[in-house]
């Protein structure tokens, strides 16, 4: 699958694989040219592969500088080269700031909800909400893919609705 025809017929964790293998494809041509590796810089990644896809890229970066961030340890292999910091920001852990989609951040003080797609539109409350936030002018759709959450924000007395790609799962994790 070339990278633009995942963008529109792929899976998130195919659109995932196929950037990951290109930016791989990128490091060894680099290594080609100057015989050293670049640092590879992985935001979030681990989340978004299934278990085979991360033992796959796991060994594919073996022998590379790597920097992943990840909300779950758990994701990252472990072995003698690998070095794991955990970043608090002097709040018991907890983010100042979410990333829900990829040019939108808010501040977790101001997060009244984030809410799975599927689950919350099921029931007609849930619906009826997302249908009063669009008719009202609250809603910011910043993905073209399809939505799987929503967050609710209420900032300086002024609510709003982002939808996003990201899972109401992950977003939560990044949250805590």
């Amino acid at each position: 699958m070339i990278c633009s025809e995942a963008k529109i017929y792929g899976s998130q964790g195919q659109q995932r694989t196929s950037a990951l293998s290109m930016k791989i494809a990128q490091a060894d041509y680099i290594h080609h040219i100057k015989s050293e590796y670049p640092i590879l810089l992985l935001d979030d990644i681990m989340s978004e592969l299934d278990i085979n896809r991360r033992m796959y890229l796991s060994q594919k970066i073996r022998d590379k500088q790597v920097l992943i961030t990840s909300t779950d340890t758990d994701l990252i292999e472990s072995t003698d080269n690998t070095k794991l910091f955990k970043i608090k920001n002097g709040s018991g852990g907890k983010l100042m700031y979410l990333r829900v989609e990829e040019n939108i951040v808010v501040n977790t003080k101001d997060i009244i909800g984030i809410f799975d797609m599927d689950n919350t539109t099921v029931s007609r409350l849930g619906r009826n909400f997302l249908a009063e936030s669009q008719k009202n002018g609250l809603i910011i759709n910043s993905t073209d893919d399809l939505p799987k959450s929503f967050v609710v924000v209420k900032e300086k007395d002024e609510t709003k609705v982002f939808i996003s790609s990201v899972s109401s799962k992950v977003l939560a994790k990044r949250g805590l």
